[in-house]
């Protein structure tokens, strides 16, 4: 009987919700290690990658960005159910009177931006 792949589930969850095979794995009370083994098997498994590892940890993408991978099978999409909808893009600065030329810009670009998207 084949063992079965909820640990290694909640692993791949744990994992993604930190977007970090470390703090998943502090969490967790195991090594990095032993986090990434266990989402490779589920991986290997399920025959398709889950995360994206890249050397600063995982990526989650816009969809514009992964679709093409998402399309080759590359990707699978996963947790849709606990993703939020996209609000848009948020910009903190100061309120200062006189603020640098380019941010300035940036600023009105963005405002243009978004009144035209509606």
């Amino acid at each position: 009987m084949a063992a079965s792949p909820l640990p290694a589930v909640v692993a791949f969850a744990r994992v993604a919700h930190h977007a970090c095979f470390t703090r998943a794995a502090a969490e967790r009370g195991v090594s990095a290690s032993a986090l990434s083994q266990a989402v490779r098997a589920l991986e290997a498994q399920l025959g398709v990658r889950l995360l994206h590892r890249t050397t600063l940890g995982l990526a989650q993408g816009f969809e514009s960005v992964v679709a093409a991978d998402v399309a080759a099978g590359r990707l699978l999409r996963v947790l849709d159910d606990w993703q939020q909808p996209f609000a848009g893009f948020h910009l903190y600065y100061p309120a200062r009177e006189h603020l640098a030329p380019k941010l300035r810009v940036f600023i009105d670009h963005l405002r243009a931006a978004n009144a035209a998207a509606g």
